[in-house]
């Protein structure tokens, strides 16, 4: 059996947030992105915007992204919104 893992490929985002565009010209701040649930990939967008997976969000580290638990929906599941703020595409560099 072979158990060799493999990465998975970068993911090509259909509908990619244009608020990071916007982002990118007001350094600093913050804003909301998105709001889901976590089966609908509040943690995916999450790490894809920090990693730059996204491709609104490359390089990876030009953005900080946290998610917050906003609530519950109609459904009973929790609802959590996501804000990103751009910090340079040097992010990290000394």
């Amino acid at each position: 059996m072979n158990s060799k893992i493999q990465r998975d490929p970068a993911i090509e985002w259909v509908d990619e947030p244009p608020i990071l565009e916007s982002l990118r010209a007001n350094p600093g701040r913050w804003a909301k992105v998105i709001t889901a649930t976590p089966s609908g990939g509040v943690s995916n967008t999450v790490n894809a915007i920090r990693t730059g997976r996204m491709a609104a969000a490359r390089p990876a580290g030009s953005f900080e992204a946290v998610s917050r638990r906003v609530g519950v929906g109609a459904d009973g599941e929790k609802l959590s919104d996501v804000y990103a703020r751009y910090i340079g595409d040097s992010a990290g560099a000394s």
